[in-house]
């Protein structure tokens, strides 16, 4: 197993053509290390063949949990879903870009959504003019990673590349709320709290 390669970008301004490396390296369906404001994040075209497969073989994930999808606007959102309740319009208001996850119905079942804020990762899904299934670096079962160079040892050099922002600004994760169903469930608990959550869910 070879080194994951870690190349260092800025944080606010990322120059385009390191950003270009990741991208080429997503659409041959490989995943990539990249950074959010909460953790640092495993990234990879759920529309490739074999490379969700990838993600859950280096995480060491449950194939019966999805993956989230990380966009660069609301509008990739709505296109993606079957519905879209008021509750999720007030908070996606409220939090996004941010540390909010918002799982809603889409045809092929329920996905988590989430518009990051970190420039980095709003540049890479611009470039990459795909929504990109992300989830936490770290292997199953083990802390979540807050820089390039934790992600990259957790994951064991499993994956080739590794976007390095500095450190994570957050350091926990996004709080992800279930609005699939007739009402809203809180999944986890993160970045926002759940008092944060039901207040303005509760917003008329």
């Amino acid at each position: 197993m070879q080194a994951t390669r870690i190349i260092a970008v800025d944080p606010n301004q990322p120059a385009p053509s390191l950003l270009a490396q990741a991208v080429a390296l997503l659409a041959q369906g490989e995943p990539v290390i990249v950074p959010t404001e909460t953790v640092y994040g495993l990234a990879c075209r759920p529309d490739v063949p074999g490379a969700v497969e990838r993600v859950y073989q280096a995480k060491g994930r449950p194939e019966d949990k999805p993956l989230p999808r990380m966009v660069a606007e609301l509008e990739h959102v709505r296109t993606a879903i079957t519905d879209w309740p008021e509750t999720a319009a007030r908070l996606a208001q409220a939090y996004w870009p941010g540390p909010l996850t918002l799982v809603l119905r889409t045809a092929e079942g329920t996905i988590g959504f989430r518009i990051p804020d970190h420039p980095v990762m709003q540049a890479l899904l611009k470039q990459a003019s795909v929504p990109l299934a992300v989830t936490s670096a770290n292997r199953s079962g083990t802390p979540e990673t807050r820089t390039a160079e934790e992600a990259a040892a957790s994951l064991h050099g499993s994956v080739a590349l590794a976007l390095d922002a500095g450190p994570v600004r957050i350091a926990v994760p996004s709080t992800v709320v279930d609005l699939s169903g007739s009402g809203l469930r809180i999944l986890r608990e993160g970045a926002i709290s759940a008092a944060d959550i039901l207040r303005v869910a509760e917003q008329h």
